[in-house]
């Protein structure tokens, strides 16, 4: 093709003829302007298809992250209020010193467990990869990337106050190992305490009511994390045009 323009450039000097040489030049230049204007567009068009390509790799793995993390919290959302419920019985329990006996291992079970609050799941990695390659900021869907962020971001808020829910409970773990005896006979745990010195004591009281707000504190997270999973695995789903089965 380089031979062939060269030869009629030469043909045209050769004739003498200016005026044809001059737009023979001109047409030769938007032809190679032309060329190039085609060859970045598919070279756009390939690298765009290419970001697609890991976009959704990337959205295939994150519904899968986004899936569990669904079923971990639909779990906790449906059995956590059962730890509040037992936990304000055994407050009643104290409260009627001792003679709702139908109460007493709800407030045992909520002594030997005031301490545990447990750190709310995430599954996290193939999301910072997303921020941390951009593939999260190409995502053309707004409510979707918004979601998204959202969830992270909420768990990442809740997992911080968790540090201060435990010191709350650390404060609660003081008053109640003042009072209560925890030890084991012929391997079995043995909680002693007198409900009525129990009742009396209003440091207890508020030891026990603590627990109760961390765990109330706790599962109103959960309740604002769980619908949006919901929402997004949905999301994602429609997205890749995956069909529902679960």
């Amino acid at each position: 093709m380089i031979k062939l323009f060269r030869n009629i450039r030469q043909k045209l000097l050769a004739e003498g003829n200016t005026a044809k040489y001059l737009k023979y030049a001109v047409g030769e230049i938007v032809l190679v302007v032309i060329g190039i204007l085609i060859a970045l567009s598919i070279n756009n068009w390939n690298e765009n298809e290419k970001a697609n390509k890991i976009e959704e790799q990337y959205l295939l793995k994150l519904n899968n992250d986004i899936s569990l993390m669904r079923r971990i919290y639909d779990k906790l959302a449906k059995n956590y209020p059962s730890t509040i419920d037992s936990a304000e019985k055994g407050l009643k329990y104290l409260e009627s010193k001792g003679e709702s006996d139908n109460l007493k291992l709800d407030f045992t079970n909520t002594l030997l467990t005031h301490q545990t609050l447990p750190s709310y799941p995430e599954i996290n990695t193939t999301f910072n990869e997303m921020i941390s390659l951009g593939v999260l900021a190409r995502i053309k869907n707004e409510t979707l990337k918004s979601n998204i962020t959202f969830i992270y971001n909420l768990i990442n808020e809740g997992n911080k106050s968790i540090s201060y829910f435990r010191d709350e409970l650390g404060r609660a773990s003081e008053s109640i190992y003042k009072e209560v005896v925890f030890s084991y006979k012929d391997k079995d745990l043995i909680v002693s305490y007198n409900v009525e010195e129990l009742y009396s004591n209003k440091h207890f009281i508020n030891a026990i009511v603590e627990i109760i707000d961390a765990r109330q504190d706790y599962y109103s997270t959960i309740k604002k994390i769980t619908p949006l999973l919901n929402e997004t695995n949905a999301m994602l789903k429609k997205e890749l045009r995956i069909e529902e089965n679960d």
